[in-house]
């Protein structure tokens, strides 16, 4: 129905090689896939991209699709389009109280079946964020969890009793994004925001127990400097920057996320490029 030069999906899972070719066969050029996930090991298996659109300057992410499977012909930056889209309105933002952590939730997905381990240490991470909130009572801390979340009973008795809030779905059009902007440590099982708020220069961390979440970190070296593997880190990272009001970490934050103010031109940008030097007469 639709005759275009370039194909954009927006999620690396959403890619399919039917299409592609259906695509293709029919006048198209290039099929680009912008990254919205870590390469997770339940949802990236056998993609087929010409073009992979990470988020930072990195190459682990398209290493790792390739041993799941993928064939991708070639990889380009741009940072992160949705969180661009996200912030687009800043007007409700002083809505929001001051956070000192909020935990950023994740989909209850494919992953929590992938071993028993992983599940042991989802809810551990929960556990420590409830020993934060006990040793550190006067911290605000806010877990903001996924929009697709629908309650979870053994999440309940781990944080209560504690002063951690809870939020799914904010009213006023606010976004987990938004949330970010007013914390100052972000924290999460395995979010894309760590990466995401990482080109704000702002502290964030992937909490992952004992270093066992295999199936979101395995490969993706380049995020080993942002992983919390134990309690005792966490908990001294709390005091330094949240106690002691310690500067944390300078890290090369292009590496995780460029800038999100620039992704949308970055990605007109590079397919301008690429289409110009395939077909000049594409315009």
């Amino acid at each position: 129905m639709y005759e275009s030069n370039f194909l954009i999906h927006d999620r690396i899972y959403h890619s399919c090689p039917i299409r592609n070719y259906i695509f293709k066969k029919n006048g198209g050029s290039k099929v680009f896939c912008l990254q919205s996930h870590l390469a997770e090991g339940t949802i990236s298996v056998f993609n087929d991209i010409d073009v992979l659109v990470t988020f930072g300057e990195e190459n682990d992410t398209k290493k790792k699709l390739e041993l799941l499977g993928a064939k991708i012909n070639d990889s380009i930056v741009c940072g992160s389009i949705r969180m661009e889209r996200a912030l687009s309105n800043l007007q409700k933002l002083d809505e929001i109280n001051e956070i000192d952590i909020l935990l950023i939730g994740i989909n209850i997905a494919n992953w929590v079946g992938t071993s028993k381990n992983i599940i042991d240490i989802y809810y551990k991470h929960l556990e420590w964020i409830t020993k934060i909130s006990k040793k550190y009572p006067k911290l605000k801390i806010t877990i903001k969890h996924h929009p697709n979340y629908r309650g979870d009973y053994k999440e309940d008795n781990i944080i209560k009793k504690t002063n951690i809030e809870t939020i799914i779905n904010p009213s006023n059009n606010l976004n987990s994004y938004h949330f970010l902007l007013k914390s100052k440590l972000i924290l999460s099982f395995g979010s894309t925001m760590i990466l995401e708020g990482s080109s704000l220069r702002s502290n964030c961390f992937f909490l992952d127990p004992d270093g066992k979440n295999t199936t979101f970190f395995d490969k993706l070296d380049y995020l080993q400097k942002i992983r919390i593997t134990n309690f005792d880190n966490l908990d001294s990272l709390v005091q330094k920057h949240l106690i002691n009001n310690n500067k944390i970490l300078d890290l090369d934050n292009n590496k995780f996320c460029l800038p999100h103010q620039n992704a949308s031109q970055n990605l007109f940008k590079n397919i301008s490029r690429i289409g110009f030097h395939e077909n000049k007469n594409i315009k």
